[in-house]
């Protein structure tokens, strides 16, 4: 089977990559980046490109492995919501990947999350609800 996506879900924060002050980290094995909010981590159905990976690549790359061959796609060691913004880590290679990964599951790789408010936050339970018509199919998110 094949699909055709005539209106694919477009995300123009991907093009916030361009500026290289986004790219916070990278060594011989992986490659630290501040994703913009409303950009998917992984490639959305509709659209492969317009995702962490894909514009990272495509703005900042080429990348080299150790050995000094070039990278196709940097491999996503792990993910953040598309609506929020943040550091996300990415391998040049699966070894690197599979080392992160390996690092996560014997937590020994610490999460930190800092919310940044324009006023002080009330006390108490506070629920988020996407806004479910931006991220319909076709639609700017």
């Amino acid at each position: 089977d094949i699909r055709v996506y005539p209106h694919p879900r477009r995300f123009p924060s991907c093009y916030e990559f361009a500026d290289p002050d986004r790219l916070l980290y990278e060594d011989t094995t992986f490659v630290v980046v501040d994703k913009p909010p409303m950009l998917p981590t992984q490639p959305e159905p509709s659209n492969y490109e317009e995702c962490c990976p894909g514009c990272v690549n495509l703005l900042m790359g080429p990348f080299k492995t150790i050995e000094g061959e070039d990278v196709a796609r940097p491999l996503l060691c792990h993910r953040v919501d598309s609506c929020v913004g943040g550091c996300v880590v990415m391998s040049k290679d699966g070894n690197g990947q599979k080392v992160f990964s390996d690092l996560q599951r014997q937590r020994k790789i610490k999460k930190l999350y800092l919310a940044v408010t324009k006023e002080p936050v009330p006390l108490g339970m506070h629920v988020h609800w996407m806004w479910g018509e931006l991220n319909a199919r076709g639609q700017s998110g």
